[in-house]
């Protein structure tokens, strides 16, 4: 009888620490998300609008939309410099405890970098008129694109792993990144 009773204790006591185990593993899941949620609302929604504005700057002077030297210049150095370097700075500021989030921010830190280089860079290149500069530039910039979409990727499975679904307000077609 009392093996039985030690027994049954045993069972009660794996039971309710696999019970334990699972609540924590929850919790953690649980903190998890709050974590993905707080860093896409509260940090990057905070300063994403430099970004977008910033890239909406500059692709209104070049592509089918350049008219010339001159009025690229006028704005990377008045307009997409400034902001974007308020951005990256902004953007370096945030900090997070979760390794996933601070794998996929390093991510987005060197896209920024990549685009705030490769702007600086086109800038000289027009004052310069060398157009070996402007091609560099240029791959510094598609190196930001790459590793923005990479990142936009990256973070858009993180939040389905958590059950976290993204919803875009009217007029925002691209998430940041």
């Amino acid at each position: 009888m009392v093996k039985k009773v030690f027994c049954m204790k045993r069972i009660a006591f794996f039971v309710t620490c696999v019970v334990l185990f699972l609540l924590i593993l929850g919790c953690r899941d649980h903190e998890g998300r709050k974590q993905v949620i707080n860093y896409l609302n509260n940090d990057i929604l905070r300063i994403y609008e430099l970004e977008e504005s910033t890239l909406k700057w500059y692709t209104s002077v070049t592509g089918k939309n350049y008219t010339g030297d001159q009025a690229l210049y006028e704005a990377l150095k008045d307009r997409v410099i400034p902001t974007y370097s308020r951005f990256v700075n902004l953007l370096q500021q945030i900090h997070t405890s979760n390794d996933n989030l601070r794998r996929l921010h390093h991510i987005y830190v060197q896209s920024a970098r990549s685009f705030q280089t490769g702007f600086g860079i086109l800038l000289s290149a027009i004052e310069k008129k060398d157009p070996s500069l402007a091609q560099l530039a240029n791959r510094y910039i598609t190196e930001g694109r790459q590793k923005g979409e990479r990142w936009q990727k990256e973070f858009s499975a993180l939040c389905q792993k958590n059950g976290i679904k993204i919803v875009f307000k009217k007029g925002k077609s691209q998430p940041p990144g």
